[in-house]
């Protein structure tokens, strides 16, 4: 069975990509993700080192990837977080601020251009991700000075 945060990767891109409004089709088939799937397991595992030299925990990895793609699958896995971990963990407050400090990168992207028919978008992605690495950023600060 193929790892459940892998498909809603490929349905966000799926979407992001074909300019179709999402819908929460594959939010109803969320089955109660959990941070220790083989998929989440082995990208965490991946990024450890990476992790650990920023001080960001390695268990928000794949909320962080997913958040970029859709914001329906991110919103299932940070709930599953506050399942997990609690929602006045540290965990749990960094998963938080890093919903509200993060855009749908890839979503947003699509549909502002198709709707204003922007054909260059010159440095928009690596200003979005720039964006997004700050949100990440503050979000860490945030949650560690509460």
């Amino acid at each position: 069975m193929e790892n459940p945060v892998c498909i809603k990767i490929r349905v966000a891109l799926w979407f992001s990509t074909f300019r179709v409004p999402p819908v929460n089709a594959h939010q109803r088939n969320h089955n109660g993700l959990k941070r220790n799937d083989h998929g989440c397991h082995h990208l965490s595992l991946l990024l450890c080192r990476a992790t650990e030299l920023v001080h960001f925990p390695s268990e928000l990895v794949p909320l962080t990837i997913v958040r970029m793609f859709s914001s329906s699958a991110a919103t299932g896995l940070a709930l599953d977080i506050f399942k997990e971990y609690g929602t006045d963990s540290y965990l749990g407050r960094v998963a938080s601020i890093l919903m509200s400090c993060t855009e749908t990168i890839f979503y947003t992207m699509s549909v502002y251009f198709m709707t204003a028919r922007v054909k260059k978008t010159r440095h928009t992605l690596a200003g979005a991700l720039l964006a997004t690495a700050g949100g990440i950023a503050a979000s860490i600060v945030l949650a560690g000075m509460m």
